[in-house]
């Protein structure tokens, strides 16, 4: 080392992060402000040491840790995309997808389901409510498993989640009235999948305690907060690419035969691609979804350091029971 260069300190507290704003203007804005923090590769030395000096020592492999071999921060995310189990993968590519996609699904059938969506839109934010108090009593009562940092930012997602989902409702109630004439305010049925998929978010969720006599914890919240914005992102990204490859068929036939060019117009002016596609099946909203996975695993990894591996021992039943409540909101395939 030169002299007189000053030593890193690699146990010093990092720099915190920009103080998020208030509420993001979009998916886009959320996605930059987490690229400026480099918060989707954001470990603090001290997060980097302890995660991998608790997963050596799990895996009776110390040595390797001293040696200078030490292993990937845990990840939470990833332990649940490397098995999804197969309803995930029937819910991400469901053929109804496809068919949103070439635009040949019933309108009839989009309607109610835009309709029943809606009312899921309600119960989830109920379900973000919930995981706010949550957060809330963790702070107040002293059960703080993680840094005031990471705590604050979690809580302004929350926030930005709830925002981004009420803007949601704003689109179906846009998509219903300007591409099916239904009025906004004529009330439906709630339908026995969306009460069921009601049922399980509120298993998650618990009771909030009215004391701090029992411990709270919310990585199960925050895996489904996740789980379903990367459903979204995964089905309707599902969903463009049924459309590129159906678009690219027409412009093979060059010049296009007037049925083809009545195709492509309908494409661009289909609820499917100027709401959905556009919204949920960007590379914007895949950021978004990145970002908010990698805030999921430092919160498992803090619940990790305190209470071991048990911390997250009914991630993975959570994960199914949501999976299959995702598959179970699409048209059933009798009816296409």
């Amino acid at each position: 080392m030169a002299d007189g260069a000053e030593e890193e300190d690699l146990y010093a507290w990092p720099p915190s992060l920009r103080e998020p704003p208030l509420a993001f203007t979009g998916y886009a804005d959320f996605a930059q402000w987490s690229r400026e923090n480099n918060f989707l590769r954001r470990l603090s030395p001290i997060e980097e040491i302890a995660d991998s000096t608790s997963n050596l020592a799990r895996q009776g492999n110390v040595t390797s840790y001293i040696l200078g071999e030490p292993q990937p921060p845990y990840s939470l995310t990833a332990e649940m995309l490397n098995n999804p189990g197969i309803e995930w993968g029937m819910a991400t590519s469901h053929i109804f997808l496809d068919k949103a996609g070439t635009a040949s699904y019933s309108r009839t059938q989009f309607r109610d389901w835009i309709l029943q969506t809606r009312h899921f839109a309600h119960i989830y934010i109920d379900f973000m409510n919930r995981l706010k108090a949550k957060l809330t009593h963790v702070a107040t009562t002293g059960q703080m498993r993680f840094t005031p940092e990471l705590y604050n930012v979690a809580m302004a997602t929350v926030e930005e989640v709830l925002t981004n989902t009420r803007e949601d409702l704003r689109q179906y109630n846009y998509a219903l009235e300007h591409y099916f004439n239904w009025p906004a305010h004529e009330w439906v049925r709630t339908s026995k999948t969306i009460k069921k998929y009601d049922h399980v978010l509120q298993e998650v969720s618990g009771e909030v305690p009215v004391d701090d006599s029992k411990h709270v914890q919310v990585v199960d919240d925050f895996l489904v907060l996740w789980q379903v914005q990367k459903s979204c992102y995964e089905s309707w990204t599902f969903a463009r690419g049924a459309t590129e490859v159906d678009v690219k068929t027409i412009m093979t036939h060059w010049p296009p035969s007037r049925k083809r060019r009545e195709k492509l117009k309908a494409y661009m002016q289909d609820v499917v691609f100027e709401v959905f596609i556009a919204n949920w099946g960007t590379p914007e909203f895949g950021e978004y979804v990145d970002s908010l996975g990698a805030m999921v695993d430092r919160i498992a990894r803090a619940e990790r350091r305190m209470y071991g591996p048990l911390a997250t021992g009914n991630c993975k039943h959570c994960w199914i029971s949501v999976a299959k409540q995702e598959l179970s909101r699409w048209p059933k395939f009798e009816t296409f």
